[in-house]
């Protein structure tokens, strides 16, 4: 019995890295990336798809190839949009560490076992939400 149903574009490719070349799919891709954070000038965190549009259209214009989604995955519909407009993108945890010791202090978070399951819970979600869009390039496990 079919509980639950989802349409969804998805995609599949070879990603590896020889001799220091990024290859997607045999084809060396260079990066033009940059960060992004999901802020709207006018409405603060909440994107309209509009606003995404925007960002999206200027990054392609800027002839930009990348984005990373610092410091925490975005909105669903971005990755849509960065699957339709040919985006690459970084996937980013939220899993933000860095300010909260002393510089060069070896007490971090990440050495408390403590964290480890919001770590891996954080992680894990972010990867069983979008591991199916074709857009994803890397994955990275949080900022500092």
């Amino acid at each position: 019995e079919v509980v639950d149903c989802e349409a969804t574009r998805m995609g599949m490719r070879t990603i590896r890295i020889e001799e220091g070349v990024l290859l997607v799919n045999e084809v060396p891709v260079e990066v033009r990336g940059v960060n992004r954070h999901e802020h709207d000038d006018r409405r603060g965190k909440f994107m309209s798809r509009a606003s995404m549009v925007k960002d999206v259209k200027l990054m392609k214009e800027l002839n930009i190839n990348a984005v990373r989604t610092s410091h925490y995955p975005n909105c669903v519909l971005f990755y849509l949009l960065c699957d339709a407009y040919g985006l690459w993108v970084c996937d980013e945890a939220n899993i933000e560490t860095h300010g909260l010791v002393a510089e060069n202090s070896e007490e971090r978070l990440t050495q408390d076992e403590s964290w480890e399951e919001a770590y891996m819970d954080r992680m894990t979600r972010m990867v069983l939400r979008d591991r199916n869009r074709p857009c994803i390039l890397m994955w990275s496990l949080g900022n500092e």
